[in-house]
């Protein structure tokens, strides 16, 4: 990001909206027939959560069994340890850590694992992948990255998709400053999508921070509204203030609405 200075009262979050989406709190599972650790994307780095990693007998540890008897107990192992595994996933998921999985396991074991998770586990997997039985975390977020990417595209797109189906037949949706801002204001918008490079001067209240388009006096304590410079920077603190999220999109979808649109919740 580039280098800018700003003095205010606020944090200024507008150069932020880009980094948005980019996997945050997603989980990693690396799992094999021994190992079983589970990863959470943060900051741009695995951190592990879980380890569940089991060292497995090999074919020198047999001893007097029969060359059957010992596979089966073998496999038996493995399958508890998957099993663990699968626990741990839908664990962590029910905790809130993420909506997005990406699984990275041999051919041979993921129908296996599959079959571990639950239904919800299940569906927010977005990717399988391999890698070396000794990567590093660093090395695992390189193989994860493009799932992660492909699965943000994806929801963009629906997200887009619901905005333009809304917004045809005047539903739960805004489009352009004015509508956003004022939607924005009253706690209303669920997904604030923001095209990239948009922004617009706008009016804020000193007093409860409510924002519009045009100067004069807060319509809810009537105080005289502010300039400010950055529209942008003041719709996303009403948004995330009321819980709502921003998607940074791509291309020229809202171009004809000065950049920016909402999917409200009522």
């Amino acid at each position: 990001m580039p280098d800018e200075t700003r003095l205010a009262s606020d944090l200024y979050l507008a150069p932020l909206v880009p980094l948005v989406g980019r996997g945050d709190g997603a989980l990693v599972a690396f799992v094999s027939r021994e190992r079983g650790q589970i990863f959470r994307l943060r900051d741009g780095r695995l951190e592990e959560v879980v380890d569940e990693s089991e060292e497995q007998p090999g074919q020198h540890d047999q001893g007097g069994w029969s060359q059957a008897r010992y596979q089966r107990h073998i496999e038996k192992l493995v399958r508890d340890h998957l099993r663990t595994v699968g626990t741990e996933i839908d664990r962590r998921l029910r905790r809130g850590a993420g909506p997005e999985i990406v699984v990275i396991a041999p051919q041979e074991l993921r129908t296996e694992l599959e079959a571990s998770l639950s239904a919800e586990a299940r569906e927010a997997i977005v990717g399988w992948a391999a890698a070396e039985a000794h990567a590093s975390p660093a090395e695992l977020l390189e193989v994860v990255q493009p799932h992660l990417e492909r699965a943000r595209a994806r929801e963009v797109i629906e997200a887009l998709e619901r905005w333009q189906a809304e917004a045809g037949r005047n539903g739960r949706a805004t489009a352009g400053w004015q509508e956003t801002l004022e939607a924005a204001s009253d706690g209303r918008v669920e997904l604030l999508l923001v095209q990239d490079g948009a922004n617009h001067d706008a009016y804020r209240c000193p007093e409860c921070g409510r924002g519009s388009m045009s100067a004069g006096a807060c319509p809810v304590d009537g105080h005289e509204l502010e300039h400010v410079e950055d529209g942008l920077d003041l719709a996303l603190h009403r948004v995330l203030a009321y819980g709502g999220v921003a998607v940074p999109v791509e291309g020229s979808t809202l171009a004809g609405h000065g950049g920016i649109g909402a999917l409200l919740r009522f």
